[in-house]
């Protein structure tokens, strides 16, 4: 019985929590969050006394919600934009989603008034087709007058009026044509090449890599980038990456010396007084002690070495002139190594952070110079993709 009381005490307070914030967000003219708040609560047991505050709240919410969505409408109609109708489309979307919250709870009694709560519930349906048809036509207009500008900007603009016009009225004219035409419009071809001067032969696979700007995942989408010529598309900009300079080191063994000294508990032995005799404890047991002796051991350490640095830049031309308009510099650096080891003594000596380079084993052989300018590849490709999106290409 105790529990149950306890329990019922726990929802009550819960109650006035959530209708104080509703409360509170009726106040501040979060009119939406109050309603949510109520409705969620009322779900529950629309005829619950510790619900009851909630339908004042959820009658003046929606009342006041309704109003200034109305009045926003009446203002954005006089603008006669898609911007304006957008917005108009939303209200009247939000004002059904509204309607549509609290009609599942009518009728909703205020047993302290004696009365049912007042909700004008009207049916938008029919506002929100109009909405869309006048929203859609001004869409449909606005992005064929930018699309026939012959501004790429603009271009990208009609793409996106024409993408929102299909999502909310799709099929509507020649859009999906509209759409094809604004991508190809509003992009961007950009001609992209590598330039080695570093002397060396540079691997055609780490070419192909840093060339395959489709992996890169560009944050502008408008740009295409082609590494092979297609004259049916007008070029702007050519992007040269340029390989200046690669630094190989030789292949390098090092090798290091560790002493290892350790004092362990290896058994035990007895305690024997001054005389050599076995000493004895109050109740005549022998008395014994750990035995703890000092072991030793010498560890070699061998490391197999070989890095590789490869430097150029990103070179930003224009595509018709050759002229330089901005160049980044980037590096990548890349580093093979293994580290093996041997020891000889009392492996109890050894300290913990040395058994996994012993169970290592020497690499048979050395990477060649193709493949460590190889394993910048990566590194080297996250360089030049930082650098296009901080200095975008338009």
């Amino acid at each position: 019985m105790k529990k149950v009381f306890i329990f019922f005490i726990a929802i009550s307070i819960w109650s006035c929590g959530t209708s104080k914030k509703a409360e509170n967000n009726l106040n501040i003219g979060d009119y939406d969050t109050a309603i949510q708040l109520s409705t969620e609560a009322l779900a529950k047991g629309k005829t619950k006394k510790a619900n009851q505050k909630h339908i004042p709240i959820l009658e003046q919410a929606f009342a006041k919600a309704n109003a200034r969505d109305l009045e926003k409408i009446k203002a954005l109609k006089k603008n006669n934009n898609s911007d304006s109708w957008k917005q108009v489309f939303d209200l009247y979307v939000s004002l059904n989603n509204r309607k549509a919250k609290i009609e599942p709870l009518l009728p909703l009694y205020i047993s302290e008034q004696n009365r049912n709560a007042k909700f004008d519930i009207k049916d938008y349906t029919d506002e929100i087709i109009s909405t869309k048809n006048t929203l859609s036509e001004k869409l449909y207009q606005e992005g064929k007058t930018l699309l026939y500008t012959g501004n790429t900007l603009d271009a990208r603009k009609a793409y996106e009026k024409f993408n929102y016009l299909d999502l909310i009225n799709s099929g509507y004219k020649d859009v999906r044509s509209l759409i094809t035409q604004a991508k190809s419009r509003g992009t961007t071809y950009i001609y992209a090449t590598v330039g080695n001067k570093t002397g060396k032969q540079i691997p055609k696979q780490l070419e192909d890599d840093i060339l395959n700007f489709d992996a890169f995942g560009l944050e502008n989408n408008w740009l295409v980038f082609h590494t092979k010529k297609d004259y049916s598309k007008q070029y702007s900009k050519t992007v040269v990456i340029e390989l200046n300079q690669v630094e190989i080191s030789p292949d390098q063994e090092n090798s290091q010396l560790i002493n290892q000294e350790k004092r362990i508990k290896d058994g035990w032995e007895y305690i024997l007084d001054q005389k050599g005799n076995v000493m004895k404890d109050s109740l005549g047991n022998d008395l014994k002690r750990d035995k703890i002796i000092t072991v030793r051991a010498e560890i070699k350490l061998f490391q197999q070495l070989k890095t590789a640095k490869i430097m150029g830049k990103v070179n930003y031309k224009n595509y018709n002139s050759n002229t330089s308009i901005g160049a980044y510099p980037v590096n990548a650096e890349a580093k093979f190594e293994n580290t093996f080891g041997k020891f000889r003594g009392d492996k109890r000596a050894i300290e913990q952070k040395y058994y996994k380079v012993l169970q290592n084993k020497p690499a048979e052989k050395f990477p060649t110079d193709q493949e460590i300018i190889m394993y910048t590849s990566k590194g080297l490709q996250n360089k030049i993709k930082t650098v296009l999106n901080q200095h975008p290409l338009e």
